[in-house]
């Protein structure tokens, strides 16, 4: 019995351990198949197609240029954007021996119904930027003189200062004084009226080293402007607001110099940057257009937007105190390659390169296309060339630099890349002419001597091993081929060169700020006299660490100069001493050629016969003020192709480049 209970009870307890683990095995029992979706992006080995800079979205198309060796197709990419996955085609580019990259623009369409008069321009570079306080890009000034107004603007017709937000002027005859008249019906884009104190402001600002201003020195020729640089005093004694439109700048010694500098200074709005501490201006949101503020001045045009890396857009200031512009709307694209600035403006979609050039065998392209336009002015600054620092012991010798202008065949390079259209010439001053003498034009040959040069760095105990590294502000694609030509030429004299390219910015503050280089390699240091002061002055920038107390004291002299002649004077005295030292090696000052649409009227260019040949064309030599684009500039215009313009319509002429 109880073996039969025994069996009984372990029965159960097996029972209750199997019904047990049939439990464990039901978690919970779900009526409706829940499914986890993920997006799953395929990875397409093709190649990958950035979509930057849009102009217009043009449909696939093929582009055969002279012979058809080869088609390359681009396959079809898949671009991700905000979680949808789009097929984006893009144009089969046929080409003779080389598939040109080109970039695809983006479209910037002018507001639906408005009827407008509308420019694109490019731009192979652009800085965010538009302070003029530290501005080492001439971007800056594309955007700021559309933007901002100056008491001056350069006539490069006649060579003279022309009227901007000055409706005239006064000169004392000892050079001791001038007076300023302004506008009285010149409004800022917020409605505020321009006046005589918003143009001390300016000045001021201008002279405060607290903003970061690259033109203390170049200004301090006006009464007390040094004892304001230097803290000593409050304000600069020498500017007189007499009324609200009229204002008079007393300066510290009779010059003749003043008026080349004024024109430079933009109008600010007192009322906005006022508000600032100095040193909070030049980073301030005004200068940037991309937060809360934006550029206010009192120019042409007024300030819309700026897309990074894309475009800036402006649209017509209808209470401009010269008349309302004729173009109500400008873009400036930031379009790098010039493969796809040829493209864009044969098709029409920009309107001219503002920055940026293009090959001698473009522009032959354009000159024979009656469709557009290259006008010629003959430059102030110089060619792209090297600058040493010589707080660097190792390359401070003089041989070195001068081992460079002997390794550098610099008419090859004018002739290859230039098409001739440039001079070559041995000291970094060039304008105004007279400055270099026979002697020292005969100093350096023009073609080149590797071997003169090997023989320099062994005398200097060249390390013939030894790698340096010239950095450079970031160039366009069309400065790429010469900089290899450079390179290579350096190399076939035991000099190897490397070339390091970075944003403007950054290149600055290594080359301006913390000297942080062997060697630069850069264009336009400014060839006159006047703009010495701001890279050699020891008070300065001082960038080559190369000023001295006998550099200093000619520098000084210059704003005391009464006309050119003086400054002729001092610039032969300064060359004596960089034709030695050679702290810029300089390439050229070429002709600066700018390409633009037949269908532009453009005041300071005026219309201009083309030549059938490039090397042949005509050019006007530029006016200190500048004032090609900036003269008369709410006057450009668009116009029926092939008429002429009742303004100026023949242009200038000036010579040829012998």
């Amino acid at each position: 019995m109880k073996s039969y209970r025994l069996l009984v009870a372990i029965a159960a307890i097996l029972a209750l351990g199997v019904a047990a683990a049939c439990t464990r095995e039901v978690i919970k029992e779900v009526p409706v198949e829940e499914v986890v979706t993920q997006e799953v992006i395929k990875e397409v080995p093709v190649e990958v197609v950035v979509e930057k800079q849009v102009l217009k979205e043009v449909p696939v198309e093929v582009v055969v240029e002279k012979e058809v060796l080869r088609e390359v197709e681009v396959p079809v990419e898949r671009v991700v954007e905000k979680e949808v996955i789009r097929e984006v085609e893009v144009p089969v580019v046929v080409e003779k021996e080389v598939v040109r990259e080109v970039e695809v623009v983006k479209e910037v369409v002018v507001p639906e119904g408005e009827q407008a008069s509308v420019i694109n321009w490019r731009a192979s570079s652009a800085v965010t930027k538009l302070s003029p306080f530290t501005a080492v890009s001439g971007y800056v000034g594309l955007i700021g003189t559309h933007v901002f107004s100056t008491l001056m603007k350069g006539n490069p017709h006649a060579q003279v200062y022309a009227p901007d937000l000055a409706a005239r002027w006064e000169v004392a005859p000892d050079g001791s004084s001038a007076t300023f008249y302004l506008q009285r019906n010149a409004f800022f884009h917020d409605g505020e009226p321009v006046t005589a104190d918003d143009i001390a402001f300016s000045f001021t600002s201008y002279m405060d080293p607290r903003t970061k201003s690259r033109a203390v020195q170049r200004l301090a020729m006006v009464k007390g402007a040094e004892a304001f640089a230097d803290g000593t005093a409050d304000s600069v004694e020498g500017i007189n607001v007499i009324d609200d439109y009229t204002i008079r700048f007393d300066m510290a010694f009779p010059t003749g110099q003043f008026l080349t500098q004024a024109a430079g200074v933009y109008a600010l709005p007192e009322h906005i940057l006022g508000k600032l501490a100095p040193e909070d201006i030049d980073d301030s949101e005004f200068f940037i257009g991309l937060g809360s503020q934006k550029p206010i001045g009192s120019g042409p045009w007024k300030f819309v937007q700026h897309e990074p890396d894309q475009f800036h857009e402006l649209i017509s200031n209808d209470e401009y105190y010269l008349g309302k512009p004729k173009i109500d709307r400008v873009f400036v694209h930031l379009i790098t390659s010039p493969d796809t600035a040829q493209i864009a403006m044969q098709r029409g979609e920009i309107d001219g390169s503002r920055r940026g050039g293009f090959t001698p065998e473009v522009n032959q392209t354009f000159l024979a296309d009656p469709r557009f336009i290259i006008a010629a002015v003959g430059g102030r600054g110089n060619g792209r060339g090297f600058s040493f620092n010589f707080r660097t012991d190792w390359i401070a010798d003089a041989r070195i630099h001068q081992a460079f202008m002997w390794a550098l065949n610099r008419k090859q390079i004018v002739d290859t890349f230039s098409a001739g259209l440039g001079y070559i010439h041995n000291t970094n001053l060039f304008v105004p002419t007279g400055v270099e003498t026979p002697e020292m034009m005969a100093r350096y040959t023009h073609t080149g001597d590797s071997a003169m040069a090997r023989q320099l760095l062994t005398e200097a105990g060249w390390d013939f091993d030894r790698e340096v590294t010239a950095k450079a502000p970031g160039y366009g694609a069309d400065q790429r081929p010469q900089m290899a030509a450079k390179q290579q030429m350096l190399a076939e004299s035991g000099l190897k060169v490397t070339f390091e390219t970075m944003e403007t910015p950054v290149w600055a503050a290594v080359y301006y700020e913390n000297y942080n280089y062997d060697l630069v390699y850069v264009g336009g240091w400014g060839g006159a006299v006047d703009h010495l002061n701001y890279y050699f002055h020891s008070q300065n920038t001082n960038a080559m660490g190369y000023a001295t107390p006998e550099l200093d004291a000619l520098l000084d002299a210059v704003p005391r100069a009464l006309n050119d002649d003086d400054l002729v004077k001092i610039g032969l005295q300064v060359n004596e001493m960089f034709i030695e030292d050679l702290p810029i090696v300089v390439i050229s000052t070429p002709l600066s050629l700018t390409t633009y649409g037949a269908h532009v009227w453009i005041p300071g260019y005026g219309r201009r016969p083309q030549p059938d040949q490039l090397k042949n064309i005509v050019f006007t030599p530029q006016f200190a003020g500048g004032g090609e684009w900036e003269y008369l500039m709410h006057q450009t215009d668009i116009v029926e192709f092939g008429t002429t313009h009742p303004l100026n319509d023949a242009g200038p002429l000036h010579g040829q480049l012998r």
